[in-house]
């Protein structure tokens, strides 16, 4: 089909399509009003142009992050990564995408906020082993992380985004002790 879309000053009211529907499609009332080339609303289309525009496809997501399937599933369970559709809608390909846009600060947020060193301090480990060692999961680190409440943290040069983190975990162990407010229930509830 070689229908043209063009921008419409149509007054329907955005709403979330039916099930089978496209966003923004016209109906055939709508279509009869106006040219006979119209067929998309933009209005009502452009929040899901945008998000379409900038998905990324969860496969991706390890490679631009240096990190792990698993640490990539927690990232967007803590919401530092929102998925493109709600969960309900996962069978798609598109369901299964992230915001593309969400990638970018948590890498800036890395670089800016630990120091690079060239070989990681003794004592300092991985995520993944830092979770072992300390026997706190990666989801408890990654918010200690992302809350600020980790201060001996590091980024061994030549490593690209997580695979570059380096924890101390003692560290970990003494706030697993009193641990901070601001944590996720299940992160309470996982140590008490």
């Amino acid at each position: 089909m070689a229908e043209e879309l063009q921008g419409s000053a149509s007054s329907t009211v955005p709403c979330e399509p039916a099930a089978g529907q496209v966003a923004g499609l016209l109906s055939p009332a709508e279509a009869e009003q106006g040219s006979n080339r119209l067929v998309v609303d933009y209005t009502a289309a452009r929040d899901l142009i945008d998000v379409v525009k900038h998905a990324v496809p969860v496969t991706r997501l390890p490679n631009m992050l240096g990190a792990s399937r698993p640490l990539v599933a927690l990232l967007i369970e803590i919401g530092q990564l929102h998925r493109v559709q709600d969960h309900r809608a996962l069978a798609s390909k598109i369901g299964k995408a992230v915001d593309g846009r969400g990638v970018k600060p948590i890498l800036r947020f890395l670089e800016t906020r630990f120091q690079a060193v060239d070989e990681a301090p003794e004592g300092f480990v991985h995520l993944s082993k830092s979770a072992e060692k300390s026997r706190a999961g990666v989801k408890f680190i990654l918010e200690l992380m992302f809350l600020g409440h980790l201060k001996r943290v590091y980024r061994v040069t030549g490593a690209h985004g997580f695979a570059a983190v380096v924890v101390d975990p003692e560290e970990i162990k003494a706030l697993l002790e009193s641990p901070p407010s601001g944590l996720s229930q299940d992160s309470y509830f996982l140590m008490g």
